[in-house]
């Protein structure tokens, strides 16, 4: 019982100083760096639907569409074209995901969650570092086209991702946190060329992966039924 209360009072207040921190962040960009109303929408957007999602919300998925669209955006200004067809892609995904996410609670009124077996999940992640390669070549021919290969990566895991959550496989996290990792360094490649919209995604980047490693504790503390 102490045990429990504990972790919901620490998932309070994670949740609520990832939120402050995002705010803040992107308030400072706006004030002292010009920053954008787009860049700000990236960022806010992304942390809620990260945060819906660990909690197992479905409005996780309504966030989702709109961080996918102004994503999209930010990314063709930067020549990061593996990413802006991912954002777009995640449209579509993002309205199943919402039908199949409330079909679910309607039946069993919570999400119930799924594992895959190690032979599978090792079948995955070869298929996606072959699929990367065979993506980041074709990207690569494209002249504005910035770190192809590890654009083409970060795209392919956070598709993974992203199927894997509509499904409510566990290893979304897996995925999503590889996706992360590398997509900081890109975002962070991008900081050299000085550009206030780059800077909001970078810092959703930091905050991302925070709450990625936060929603992986959370839906592994609760086995799949």
């Amino acid at each position: 019982m102490l045990l429990k209360m504990k972790t919901k009072r620490f998932g309070f207040w994670f949740n609520g100083i990832i939120i402050i921190l995002s705010i803040c962040a992107e308030m400072f960009l706006i004030i002292f760096a010009n920053g954008t109303l787009v860049g700000f929408i990236v960022t806010i957007t992304g942390v809620f639907s990260a945060l819906l999602t660990s909690k197992k919300k479905s409005l996780n998925f309504i966030f989702g569409i709109v961080n996918s669209l102004s994503y999209a955006y930010i990314s063709q200004k930067t020549g990061l074209w593996g990413e802006t067809i991912n954002a777009l892609l995640y449209v579509p995904l993002n309205i199943i995901g919402v039908i199949v996410w409330r079909t679910i609670q309607k039946k069993f009124k919570y999400i119930k969650t799924k594992n895959l077996n190690i032979s599978t999940l090792i079948l995955i992640f070869s298929f996606n570092i072959i699929l990367s390669m065979l993506i980041g070549n074709l990207l690569s021919q494209i002249e504005s086209q910035s770190m192809a290969y590890t654009d083409a990566i970060a795209s392919v895991f956070l598709f993974s991702a992203t199927i894997f959550s509509i499904l409510r496989y566990q290893e979304q996290w897996t995925c999503y946190n590889i996706a992360n990792v590398i997509l900081l360094v890109l975002w962070g490649y991008q900081l050299f060329n000085f550009n206030v919209e780059v800077c909001s995604v970078f810092i959703l980047r930091i905050l991302y992966l925070a709450v990625g490693i936060y929603g992986h504790y959370q839906w592994a503390k609760n086995p799949p039924l």
